[in-house]
């Protein structure tokens, strides 16, 4: 029992640094897509295995602080390499 509220408190101290919104659209996204955080490899988000455009591709390159979404599924998605 101990052990399950040692990582119920770590939960609750990550969740306290993310801020609110994507913390808002994160539990959303996960009551209805699982899992709500996935990688694109190549050019496929492989939360709907649905490429996504190039251009978008450039977007998660060039800014990799911003929370990306993908366009097909809505997931939130970060590149692999």
């Amino acid at each position: 029992k101990r052990g399950k509220k040692t990582i119920q408190e770590k939960i609750r101290n990550i969740r306290a640094l993310i801020p609110k919104q994507i913390l808002d659209f994160y539990d959303k996204i996960s009551t209805t897509k699982f899992p709500p955080v996935v990688p694109i490899e190549g050019n496929i988000c492989k939360g709907c295995n649905t490429a996504v455009p190039n251009e978008f591709l450039n977007q998660l390159t060039q800014n990799k602080e911003k929370i990306n979404y993908c366009p097909n599924c809505r997931r939130i998605v970060y590149l692999t390499s």
